[in-house]
């Protein structure tokens, strides 16, 4: 059976008021804790709530055998969002076996040694070493599947969006290089704090619009526009890009569109992004036979 007990406070966790403890390295300090912890659960298993120190996660790494490889992105992930406050005790316990050593939480304690940043999370001292085989049994959540739990349609899509939308205010472009990809966090604050977004999305939600770009990058693109000119200007660039009807020669619009539909396959999303973006600068200024040049920098600014 758990047993759960409470997290120890300060200066009470048996040799934690004794000089010698207070004498000696941080990472000493932390694994003297944990031993202790180990010796206290005599065999059985039991919960605490711990606040996670960059000490504490050196020890438990330490103490991690025959571990699977670490991956660096997804420690970056965790890192950033512990940077920027963004990480929540969510239930989710730090594992360590009865022998005292780490069956599952590595990520986190190297996001936390990475990040310099205390957690507070669970900890579950006690079980037996070989149970590690049987985590993370379930499918992995993505961004979609949560913002799909708090009541978000098409939400494959709307994640993508997001993405895009975070990079291009981080960095001025966007780009399928893993390193400047957001966090799962990061893009749920992008779509809880942009509503626009959804209106975005629904706007170029129809049936020839895949045809010429993924959803994602029409959505962006909608949603930049918009942030610099009328709805019914808008509305006039998308009609004419998705439907193609009344387009003279060398109108811009008619430009792009044929060329996502001949090269749309071997194009990247962002190279779809900037075209689309000098379309509309052209459009805007009644520019007319217009060849439009992929530079794959930063994006050109959007023009009123």
């Amino acid at each position: 059976m758990l047993n759960v007990v409470e997290s120890p406070a300060a200066g009470k966790t048996g040799r934690a008021n004794t000089k010698l403890f207070n004498t000696i390295s941080g990472t000493r300090a932390a694994a003297l804790w944990l031993d202790e912890q180990i010796a206290q659960s005599n065999g059985k298993v039991t919960a605490i709530k711990v606040s996670l120190t960059p000490d504490l996660a050196s020890v438990l790494l330490e103490r991690n055998p025959s571990n699977r490889k670490i991956r660096t992105g997804k420690v970056d992930d965790f890192a950033s969002d512990m940077e920027h406050g963004a990480w929540a005790i969510n239930g989710e316990p730090i594992i360590v076996s009865s022998e005292g050593l780490l069956n599952d939480g590595q990520h986190r304690c190297a996001a936390v040694v990475q990040s310099k940043r205390a957690i507070e999370t669970l900890m579950v001292i006690g079980v037996e070493r070989e149970t590690r085989t049987t985590l993370d049994q379930g499918e992995n959540r993505k961004v979609a599947d949560y913002l799909s739990m708090e009541g978000y349609a098409n939400t494959n899509n709307l994640a993508a969006t997001a993405k895009m939308l975070w990079q291009y205010r981080t960095y001025g472009y966007m780009s399928s290089n893993s390193k400047m990809r957001p966090t799962r966090s990061e893009v749920h604050t992008v779509v809880r704090d942009t509503p626009a977004l959804v209106k975005a999305l629904h706007a170029v939600d129809r049936k020839n619009a895949r045809s010429l770009a993924p959803l994602s990058v029409m959505a962006v693109c909608h949603f930049l526009f918009s942030q610099m000119s009328r709805p019914d200007a808008v509305s006039y660039f998308f009609d004419a890009l998705i439907d193609g009807a009344s387009l003279d020669r060398g109108d811009p619009i008619l430009n792009v569109r044929n060329r996502l539909m001949t090269d749309g396959r071997v194009m990247k999303q962002h190279e779809k992004v900037e075209l689309l973006v000098r379309a509309w600068n052209a459009h805007r200024r009644g520019q007319t036979r217009i060849l439009f040049r992929i530079t794959g920098g930063e994006l050109p600014l959007v023009e009123a």
